[in-house]
């Protein structure tokens, strides 16, 4: 049995530049339908920049979600600032 877990890819004027991110591991399985809140591990680009974060879940040794729904997932615009 494969589980899913939440992860991610980050794009940097539409060429990838982390295409296989870190994995958050549902603290539960979800029936069809369900959801739940849950906060995701995510590590920033070494760069500083303008970036888009795209959220994709992925289900292990199997296929990330958008390659199977159309190329779909969750965008988010993020400016990685450089470390203080």
């Amino acid at each position: 049995l494969t589980r899913v877990a939440l992860s991610y890819h980050w794009q940097q004027d539409g060429a990838s530049v982390v295409y296989d991110g870190a994995r958050t591991q549902l603290p539960r399985a979800l029936e069809a339908g369900a959801s739940l809140e849950t906060t995701i591990h995510v590590e920033a680009p070494a760069e500083p920049g303008a970036y888009e974060l795209l959220l994709d879940p992925v289900r292990e040794g199997i296929a990330w979600f958008s390659e199977h729904n159309g190329g779909a997932f969750c965008e988010v615009t993020v400016e990685v600032v450089p470390a203080s």
